[in-house]
């Protein structure tokens, strides 16, 4: 238990600070990290990192999961609700745009007020609002809580690459996106899978059902185990314990003399051929190979380089170290994107030629995502 305490649950808000301790100041008198401070989310061991890792992932998986998981029921939901099959299709269509509204604000939200209170809020909100998705009484009803929970879950892709960015080092991160943008191409793609199969036995409901349970058991994780990884949060929570020690009433962290109408200017970026509903959605399995192809293929290149840089004494990282990934990627995005658009429509090519296309067209993705979120990164950091 203890191991689990001291690598998993301890929250770094109970830490007791000592009189005697040697503080750290940046050069205008903030307090900043000692070498070696165990609250420095940088510093936390190797199993705590992969633990919050696994959080962060198992966030956007049900960020993306719910993303597509409706698709495999349009027709479910036509019948019960009285609406077009094309008007079933906004039960998507307004997730997505929840996808748009929600980084506008969770984004900017999270490098002011650090990264564990916004899941907290965001994520819950998404889990509350699945309910009105499970139990809409109209059509209505759906579409307004399948609009608020891609607002909420939204956070999920935006600020979960922030955390694996406050925790990792510069290579170690590189890996952990790979885990994570691998992750984001897998939901999407077992989504229709998934409510395909559901859709043989049950009603277009269970789809939600199964999004709750998905939520609850990760809103579980979240709430007891999480901690606060943005630094200038950390440094802000310890410097209000100090200030409670004598002699320490004038101790800063660096946020606490920053500017907060920042916040208003810091926004960021975001087949049919006679079969049933879920051998019909089997062909996407092809998008899960290939992002999990594309993630061996970054993995490989970043062990290749390190080993090059062992080599090469002289040589000092740069931002720019990261694009041979999304270089390869671009051409093969160009070459899949036409393959699978020539032959996707037609019933005469067999299904297993578009498959394959979407196989690497799902390949090309991670590997231009993946390169450019790690290059975005770096330029800020190195």
């Amino acid at each position: 238990m203890d191991f689990v305490r001291r690598n998993f649950l301890t929250s770094t808000s109970t830490t007791v600070e000592r009189s005697d301790e040697q503080l750290f100041f940046d050069k205008d008198g903030r307090l900043e990290f000692a070498p070696d401070d165990p609250e420095n989310p940088k510093n936390y061991s190797f199993g705590r990192k992969c633990y919050i890792t696994a959080i962060a992932i198992s966030l956007a998986m049900n960020a993306t999961f719910s993303s597509s998981a409706p698709s495999g029921f349009f027709q479910s939901i036509s019948d019960d609700l009285h609406v077009s099959v094309e008007a079933a299709g906004l039960v998507t269509t307004l997730f997505l745009l929840g996808y748009c509204a929600g980084p506008l604000f969770w984004s900017p939200s999270s490098e002011f007020y650090g990264r564990r209170w916004i899941f907290y809020i965001s994520f819950t909100i998404y889990l509350a609002f699945g309910f009105l998705c499970a139990f809409a009484p109209n059509f209505a009803g759906l579409l307004v809580g399948r609009f608020l929970t891609g607002t909420a879950v939204s956070a999920a892709l935006t600020n979960a690459p922030g955390i694996l960015a406050d925790i990792w080092g510069p290579v170690e991160r590189g890996n952990a996106m790979i885990l994570f943008a691998t992750m984001t191409l897998v939901g999407p793609a077992l989504g229709p899978v998934v409510s395909g199969f559901l859709q043989l036995k049950q009603t277009w409901r269970w789809t939600f059902y199964v999004l709750l349970w998905m939520a609850g058991f990760t809103e579980i994780l979240l709430l007891l185990t999480l901690l606060e990884t943005l630094s200038m949060i950390v440094l802000r929570n310890k410097a209000r314990r100090l200030r409670k020690l004598p002699g320490k009433e004038r101790v800063q962290a660096p946020v606490e003399a920053s500017d907060r109408s920042l916040f208003f200017v810091a926004i960021y970026y975001a087949v049919k051929r006679g079969w049933n509903a879920g051998v019909g959605e089997l062909p996407l399995i092809g998008t899960v190979i290939g992002a999990c192809l594309g993630g061996l293929a970054l993995l490989i290149i970043s062990q290749i380089d390190q080993k090059k840089k062992k080599f090469t004494h002289n040589h000092k990282s740069v931002p720019e170290d990261r694009l041979p990934g999304a270089m390869a990627g671009g051409v093969i995005f160009a070459v899949t994107i036409f393959w699978f658009a020539w032959t996707a429509q037609y019933n005469s090519v067999h299904w297993a030629v578009p498959t394959v296309a979407g196989t690497f067209l799902a390949t090309s993705i991670l590997l231009i995502f993946v390169a450019f979120i790690n290059y975005l990164i770096d330029s800020y950091l190195m």
